[in-house]
């Protein structure tokens, strides 16, 4: 039986665990506040909704947003097209200093088949990584809209 000693192993065990939690959030010179989904009771889609902040010097592109919650989430944006509203695909890119706001009939994160059903209140974790391997992580609360 082996015995885990944190006197010898603690130096090399801060630095693993460095290593795999540089990239997350606290690193990351962009952020996602408010989040919010808009409480669907019987329903295979729904939205969400936050505010991006990029207050870097440089520009972000988000391309990969998750949660275990859901099979699939895509970015869309809500346009008027041949006098029909319709909702195109969003890449979400933030120029530096910027702030893009995801609000009902604009752009939005469209969610996909969810795991179980939401009720009100409940909390949702998501990720969100851009093209240089950034992670930020977000916990958005179910709302009922009337």
């Amino acid at each position: 039986m082996s015995v885990f000693n944190l006197r010898t192993c603690a130096p090399a065990g801060a630095l693993v665990l460095l290593m795999t939690f540089s990239h997350l959030s606290f690193g990351c010179e962009w952020s996602v506040k408010n989040g919010w989904i808009r409480f669907v009771s019987a329903s295979n889609m729904g939205g969400a909704y936050a505010e991006f902040s990029n207050d870097g010097k440089s520009e972000v592109v988000i391309d990969t947003i998750s949660s275990p919650m859901f099979a699939k989430i895509e970015s869309h944006q809500t346009v008027l097209k041949d006098g029909l509203m319709k909702m195109v695909a969003y890449k979400l890119e933030m120029s530096p200093q910027s702030k893009t706001l995801f609000e009902p009939k604009g752009k939005h994160l469209m969610l996909f088949d969810p795991i179980k059903p939401l009720s009100v209140g409940d909390h949702v974790g998501f990720m969100f990584k851009d093209k240089m391997g950034c992670i930020v992580e977000s916990s958005f609360e179910v709302k009922e809209i009337i």
